[in-house]
């Protein structure tokens, strides 16, 4: 997003607020013990409903962030273990590693 003319400043504060949070919570929050554990109580990650762009318009959907990609509800983006990206229908409990339609 360095120097990427579409981003949004709304966009930009959510995520340097969560950066914040994540630095703030790894050198304050954290017991060593629970670092050096890999057990890190991370926190949830931004909001992105609700954005407005530059000029203040509120963007009706979520997908009209450049950048940001989110399978329709009750879909949710998750991640495996290794890092492996899948879906989640968080009403039926099914998965997926296609992008849901």
């Amino acid at each position: 997003m360095n120097k990427d003319e579409e981003v949004y400043n709304d966009q930009l504060r959510r995520l340097v607020t969560y950066v914040e949070y994540q630095y703030a919570n790894l050198l304050r929050g954290v017991p060593d013990s629970y670092f050096w554990e890999g057990r890190i109580p991370w926190g949830d990650i931004p909001e992105f409903k609700s954005m407005k762009d530059n000029n203040g318009k509120e963007l009706e959907e979520v997908n009209e962030v450049p950048g940001l990609e989110f399978p329709l509800e009750p879909w949710t983006k998750t991640l495996t273990d290794a890092g492996d990206t899948y879906y989640w229908n968080t009403e039926t409990n099914q998965t997926t590693w296609k992008t849901p339609v």
